[in-house]
C-alpha cells in the first residue's frame, strides 16, 4: 500500500470529519503517521499493522479498521507518549545538538512552528531552532 491508498482509505473512513497535513505524511514498514485537523483541534493520524497503532494513546471511538488489508486506523492524541514512541520509528524527531553548524532562531517557543517556518530552512546550511 502506498500514501495515495492510505490517504483514499483514511478519506472515506472519516469522510469530510479531518483536514490532513499532506506534508506531514511519513511511513515507516507499511505505517503511516500523518497530522489533521478538526475544527477543534490537530492530531496524530496513525494507519498501520495493528501490533503498532495499538501502541499509540487515543480515544477509543477514533480507533477503525480500514482497507482490504486489515490495517487499523486511529486519531491520536498529541501527546507526550505519542511523541516518545513516534521517535523510536524516526529518531531525527529527537532533540539534537547543532554543534557549530550556524543556526537561527525562529523565536518559538510554545513548540507551534508552521510549516513555513520549515520551509524557509529547506535546502540551506542552517540549523533551525
Amino acid at each position: 500500500m502506498n500514501k495515495k491508498d492510505i490517504l483514499q482509505y483514511f478519506s472515506k473512513t472519516y469522510i469530510n470529519k479531518y483536514i490532513i497535513y499532506r506534508s506531514s505524511i511519513k511511513s515507516k514498514d507499511n505505517n503511516y503517521f500523518f497530522l489533521v485537523k478538526d475544527k477543534q483541534a490537530k492530531y496524530l493520524a496513525v494507519i498501520g499493522e495493528p501490533e503498532m497503532v495499538e501502541k499509540f494513546e487515543c480515544s477509543v471511538s477514533e480507533e477503525k479498521k480500514i482497507g482490504e488489508e486489515e490495517l487499523l486506523a486511529k486519531i491520536c492524541y498529541l501527546n507526550h507518549h505519542n511523541l516518545s514512541l513516534l521517535r523510536k520509528i524516526f529518531p531525527w524527531l529527537k532533540p539534537s545538538f547543532c554543534g557549530l553548524k550556524p543556526s537561527f532562531g525562529t523565536g518559538d517557543r510554545l513548540g507551534i512552528a508552521t510549516p513555513a517556518h520549515l520551509q524557509a530552512f529547506q535546502d540551506k546550511d542552517i540549523f533551525p531552532v
